[in-house]
C-alpha cells in the first residue's frame, strides 16, 4: 500500500521533472558566439623555457559580461590568465584568480606589459611561423578555440617590421 505524499513534496517533484523550459534569468552571461577573438599570437619562447606568454584581443559583441578564466593547449600542462604590474621598478606577474572580465561592447587587449595568458609547463617547443590551437574557457560563455601564431623570439607586437 502506498502512503500519501505531502503536497509540497509532490509539487517540488513535479517542478523538477517538468519538461517545460525554465525562463532565462537576468544573471546569464555572454555566449561564445558573441565573443570575437583576434590577433592571437605568442613570441617564440627561448630554448629550454618552461613558460610562454600569449596575447590576443577579445571583443564582446553581446549584452552580458564575459569572464575569461583559463583554457587548455597542447603545448603546455596548463594555462592561466595573468596580469603584469610594476612595483618599485620590479616587474610582478600574478594570476588573476577570478579571470578577466570583458564588458558588453568592449574589447580587452591582452598584450606585453599588461594582461596576458601564461602557458605553464611547456611540453613542446614552438618556432616562429608555426601555429597551435588554444581553447579559451569562459566562465558562463563556454569554450572557444583560437589559433595562435608564433612570432620570432623577442617580438613585442603581432606585426613585425
Amino acid at each position: 500500500m502506498l502512503k500519501p505524499v505531502p503536497l509540497a513534496v509532490a509539487a517540488l517533484v513535479t517542478a523538477v521533472l517538468s519538461p517545460t523550459p525554465m525562463p532565462a534569468t537576468a544573471g546569464e552571461h555572454a555566449k561564445a558566439e558573441t565573443l570575437k577573438i583576434e590577433s592571437a599570437w605568442t613570441p617564440q619562447p627561448p630554448n629550454g623555457a618552461k613558460v610562454g606568454a600569449g596575447y590576443l584581443t577579445i571583443t564582446n559583441t553581446g549584452t552580458e559580461p564575459a569572464r575569461l578564466v583559463g583554457g587548455t593547449t597542447s603545448i603546455s600542462k596548463r594555462m592561466e590568465v595573468h596580469t603584469m604590474t610594476m612595483d618599485g621598478g620590479i616587474m610582478r606577474m600574478r594570476e588573476l584568480p577570478d579571470g578577466l572580465v570583458v564588458k558588453p561592447g568592449e574589447t580587452a587587449t591582452l598584450k606585453p606589459g599588461g594582461e596576458h595568458l601564461m602557458f605553464m609547463g611547456l611540453v613542446s617547443q614552438v618556432s616562429a611561423g608555426e601555429t597551435f590551437d588554444v581553447t579559451l574557457k569562459f566562465k558562463r560563455a563556454g569554450e572557444k578555440t583560437v589559433t595562435f601564431k608564433v612570432m620570432p623570439l623577442g617580438t613585442r607586437s603581432p606585426v613585425t617590421n
